[in-house]
């Protein structure tokens, strides 16, 4: 028997610990950038970092590819990373942001913010979407607001005219959830209802097309029912598409299908919702770019969609029009995805990406494309 050097003995326990995957709350992903809340309550980001959607108080440092903590205190709620800035709902209901304001989506001023800024609101926010062009928010007395670019009526307002702060939904149900789009917006009822509004050139609000037309080049400024049937229990959108889980854990897509990203086996464009097939019975729904996820009952998860850089995460970088099984170790309990990446958080909290990593959104320590889950440490 080969007796260690105490030295070299430290070290093997040294290297061991090094690589003990640290356990996350939550995580959240943006173009090419992501964020996740640890264990102990602090943010950590990587990524691309040309606008500061790092939150690390540099300008300098362009892209970080591994996890580098965000100096921001309190109890975090949630996470929302939209194209290349980034923001952090706390349970007071106080936003704070950082990255890219060329939009002043962050508030009025800067066009750039490196470091954490609160949010002027006039109203605590319950849940959070921020959005490439515009973002919405629930406020604590369940209505809605959004705020941001207007050219297609996305945010509600019954105008086309862009809004600097928050502005009211036309919309008096009360409300329990709302997601961006690029370009549309779409909101879920407490009684299950879907309504969606804005741009509808794919048939992305899921109300159909005018009479013997493919596309739509109508703008609609305020809430449109979708008919889905039966009530929903969660909303989900993507770039030009949307997905709604219904309370028999069933899911209807609708919207562009041009990367098979709706899941029903073809490529066409569909402008009513319409149902995807699974083995089994759905948890959870998340929407990239143009692809998506769901996690099963069991804890499995399956992906649909673009694949070009493996988002996927089938191990190859071939585009599926129908749900394929994601090998995993453990089951899944969450998932978020980018423009062109994924990234799932097991059961037992560790976290797993894979897809583009050109600017180390996958939080590896290098550059490579990965087209099968990678553990972040």
């Amino acid at each position: 028997m080969k007796i260690l050097p105490l030295v070299s003995l430290l070290l093997v326990i040294s290297n061991a610990q090094a690589y003990t995957p640290r356990t996350w709350k939550q995580v959240s992903l943006g173009n090419s950038h992501t964020c996740a809340i640890s264990e102990n309550n602090v943010i950590h980001c990587w990524g691309d970092n040309y606008s500061g959607q790092l939150g690390i108080a540099s300008s300098t440092q362009h892209s970080i590819d591994t996890p580098t903590a965000v100096n921001l205190g309190g109890t975090k709620k949630q996470l929302s990373l939209a194209a290349a800035h980034s923001c952090s709902l706390s349970t007071q209901g106080e936003v704070a942001c950082w990255g890219d304001n060329a939009r002043y989506l962050l508030g009025q001023g800067s066009y750039r913010l490196v470091a954490p800024k609160m949010l002027s609101l006039p109203n605590p926010a319950q849940s959070l979407s921020m959005g490439s062009n515009h973002a919405c928010l629930i406020t604590d007395n369940h209505t809605a607001q959004c705020w941001g670019d207007n050219f297609f009526g996305q945010l509600g307002t019954g105008r086309t005219r862009p809004e600097l702060a928050p502005s009211d939904v036309i919309e008096a149900s009360p409300l329990s959830n709302i997601q961006v789009g690029d370009n549309f917006t779409c909101l879920q009822t407490y009684s299950g209802q879907i309504k969606c509004w804005g741009n509808n050139y794919f048939g992305q609000l899921g109300i159909g097309f005018p009479a013997n037309q493919t596309k739509d080049n109508q703008s609609y400024l305020l809430p449109q029912l979708v008919d889905l049937g039966r009530p929903a229990t969660a909303i989900a959108t993507g770039q030009h598409f949307a997905c709604s889980l219904l309370d028999n854990q069933q899911v209807k897509c609708w919207g562009n299908n041009q990367s098979g990203q709706l899941g029903i086996g073809n490529q066409n464009n569909k402008a009513r919702p319409t149902s995807v097939s699974f083995s089994e019975n759905v948890e959870k729904l998340a929407l990239g770019k143009q692809h998506a996820c769901a996690i099963l009952q069991s804890g499995t998860l399956q992906c649909w969609g673009d694949n070009q850089y493996g988002q996927l995460g089938i191990g190859s970088r071939d585009s599926q029009t129908t749900p394929t099984t994601v090998t995993l170790a453990s089951n899944v309990k969450a998932i978020s995805l980018g423009n062109r990446h994924s990234c799932a958080l097991l059961e037992d909290d560790t976290l797993k990406c894979w897809g583009d990593n050109i600017q180390g959104q996958l939080g590896l320590g290098h550059r490579e494309i990965k087209t099968t889950p990678q553990s972040v440490f």
